[in-house]
């Protein structure tokens, strides 16, 4: 199962990767009282998990184990999940422009290698929206899409086989 840390750790490497960000040009939540320091960089990423969902396909496999454990069963339970993450950018004039380029980056193998270990694929991005004239921060200008991701997770489970059924009792036809 993949933990909301793992995640998040995941996209810092990834924003990382294409923007040569340093630990300082990130926040993952605003501080228990609602206040997100200032960037101390030119530009500033935000991000979090919007929404978590799971998908009506489930796949199940089941293989009957190598000798000696050829009584026991091994069954996987494959589930295809949908997560939505918010990924905001203050301080960046060309903040729709390197949205957009972190959304075209699900093409290149060094996407795909960050979050082919938790089992995610980047899907793309909902409309990016110019969140500046909100003015709920001294941020200007701020930017904000929603990213999608597909993730599978698994279970895996085994459980001896039955074997042989007695009944007993009296037949009358």
């Amino acid at each position: 199962m993949t933990t909301e840390q793992q995640i998040y750790s995941a996209l810092h490497e990834w924003i990382n990767e294409f923007f040569g960000m340093s630990d300082d040009d990130f926040s993952i939540r605003a501080n228990q009282n609602g206040y997100t320091p200032q960037p101390r960089a030119e530009y500033y990423f935000t991000y979090q998990i919007v929404s978590g969902n799971t998908s009506d396909y489930s796949n199940t496999t089941k293989e009957v184990k190598a000798p000696p454990f050829e009584d026991f069963v091994e069954a996987t339970y494959l589930n295809r999940n949908a997560v939505t993450i918010s990924v905001e950018i203050y301080e960046a004039i060309d903040g729709r422009e390197k949205l957009a380029q972190l959304e075209q980056s699900r093409y290149r193998l060094e996407t795909r290698l960050i979050f082919q270990p938790l089992g995610m694929v980047l899907l793309g991005c909902g409309e990016i929206r110019d969140l500046t004239e909100l003015g709920d921060t001294d941020f200007k200008p701020r930017y904000q899409a929603d990213f999608n991701f597909r993730t599978n997770s698994t279970v895996k489970e085994s459980y001896e086989r039955i074997l042989e059924v007695e009944i007993d009792g009296v037949y009358n036809p």
